[in-house]
Formats: structure tokens, C-alpha cells, sequence
């Protein structure tokens, strides 16, 4: 989800480092006022805040509802003494299995408050719609030219279409965040047979892994060990054991 919104929120001035996700149905004045509920809401450590909604089947005014939703998620914020100035910057991301701009839009756009002349007002509030049917332009795009924006539009598009795993294999190695939703598409994909075969050998592999610790961590107890009864400085036996000063005077 961060490399995702790092990658679809182009005029973010910061980059995300930490998330949450939470709860995506947002609080209402009143018995009279309609609920809202979200496929993905999220606020970030900085305090910004991101809903995202994944829609695939043309519904009326989507326009009007991605205004409502990102001017509610902007004004919910708590304001002391009326400062204005501590307002976090809100976006609502569409992911769209259909057209909602005309051709004359690219499949990636990002809406902002502008004058009739282009100039900006504020980006406090920003609408993101990325249109998964004008990406079939991007298929024929060598990987190392795709974009990271571009290599996840792909597999929101592509990930369920058996005859384009190689596209996903294609843009997995140019970006790790989609590398890893591949594979976890992959492990929640599984039959319940085959999620407790593929969790046995995942269980192998720590159960190696933690042998071979076991076993390294003996070697260098033993080493430590000769080295005192040569009579070693203590600084010499971390050097080359590895231990920390307090396991061996432990052993002492």
C-alpha cells in the first residue's frame, strides 16, 4: 500500500514511510445524515490521509461522489483554536475498471483546486482516478522504460488475465512493491490444500534456518571457550567469536 500510493500520488512533497489503515466507514453528525463506507481508508505517520476506492462498474455523478468523500475525510480533522495551518493534506484515490474521462485524458490524473486558468488555489484536497482501460497502450512498453506508476496500473489491470503473466513477470523485477503483492495474490490464490503444503515449506525453511543458528552460535561458544583458557583478552574473543562482552563473561 506504500509503494502504491507513493508511486499513484505524484504531488505528494514527502514520501510516505509508515501507514495505517483504518477504519474505513466515517463517523456521521446525525441519525439523518448517510453513512459512508470506503473501500481503503488510511492515514499516514505525517498525518495526511488517503482513502482509495476501487470501482468496475460505471456509476452516475463518481465525480461528485470522489468530491464528497475527500472534502469529508478533509474537514473531519480535529482544528485547535481555529488554526487552519495544521490541516493535513487528504486524497481520494479511484481505481477504475472503466472510463470516466473522455480519450483526451492519459489513464493516470490528479485534480487539485485551479482558477480557469490553471493556477493554483491549494492541492490540500486532491481527486487521483487511474482508468485501467487506458492501459493497454503500456504492454508493448519495454520494462526498464515503464514507470512505477505504470508498472502497478498494469497489474491492477492484468493480474487476474492467465495469458499476461509475463507482463507480471515483466514489471515485478522493475518494482519491488508489486513484487510483492504478486506474491501474495499468488499465496491467497491457493486451495486450502495447497496454502498448508506451500505454509509446511515455509515452516521447513525457518526450522533450517534456525538449526543453522543453533549450530553457528555453538562454534563460537566453543571458540570462545579455547580462547579464554589460552587466556585471550576479552577484546580479541569478541573480535573474533562474535559474542557480545556479556555472553562471554558469562562463560567465564
Amino acid at each position: 500500500m506504500i509503494d502504491f500510493l507513493n508511486n499513484i500520488l505524484a504531488n505528494k512533497n514527502e514520501s510516505i514511510v509508515d501507514l495505517t489503515v483504518v477504519n474505513n466507514e466515517m463517523p456521521v453528525e446525525s441519525n439523518r445524515r448517510k453513512k459512508s463506507r470506503f473501500d481503503i481508508r488510511t492515514i499516514f505517520g505525517n498525518g495526511e490521509q488517503a482513502l482509495v476506492e476501487m470501482e468496475f462498474k460505471l456509476k452516475d455523478n463518481f465525480h461528485r461522489r470522489s468530491l464528497h468523500n475527500v472534502s469529508r475525510l478533509y474537514s473531519s480533522q480535529a482544528i485547535n483554536r481555529l488554526d487552519y495551518r495544521s490541516l493535513k493534506k487528504s486524497y481520494m484515490v479511484g481505481v477504475m475498471g472503466y472510463n470516466l474521462l473522455d480519450e483526451g485524458f492519459g489513464y493516470h490524473n490528479t485534480f487539485s483546486f485551479r482558477d480557469n486558468q490553471g493556477r493554483e488555489l491549494s492541492d490540500d484536497m486532491q481527486i487521483i482516478y487511474l482508468e485501467l482501460e487506458k492501459t493497454a497502450h503500456l504492454l508493448d512498453k519495454p520494462a526498464e522504460e515503464l514507470t512505477n506508476a505504470e508498472c502497478w496500473a498494469l497489474f491492477l489491470k492484468y493480474a487476474s488475465y492467465n495469458d499476461k503473466q509475463s507482463v507480471l513477470e515483466k514489471i515485478s523485477k522493475k518494482n519491488g512493491g508489486v513484487r510483492m503483492a504478486i506474491d501474495v495474490l499468488k499465496y491467497i490464490s491457493k486451495s486450502e490444500m495447497e496454502r498448508m503444503a506451500y505454509e509446511d515449506e515455509i515452516l521447513a525453511e525457518i526450522d533450517q534456518e534456525a538449526e543453522f543458528d543453533y549450530r553457528l552460535k555453538n562454534e563460537k561458544i566453543e571458540m570462545a571457550k579455547e580462547m579464554l583458557l589460552e587466556g585471550e583478552p576479552i577484546d580479541k574473543i569478541i573480535k573474533y567469536s562474535k559474542l557480545t562482552k556479556e555472553e562471554i563473561e558469562n562463560l567465564m
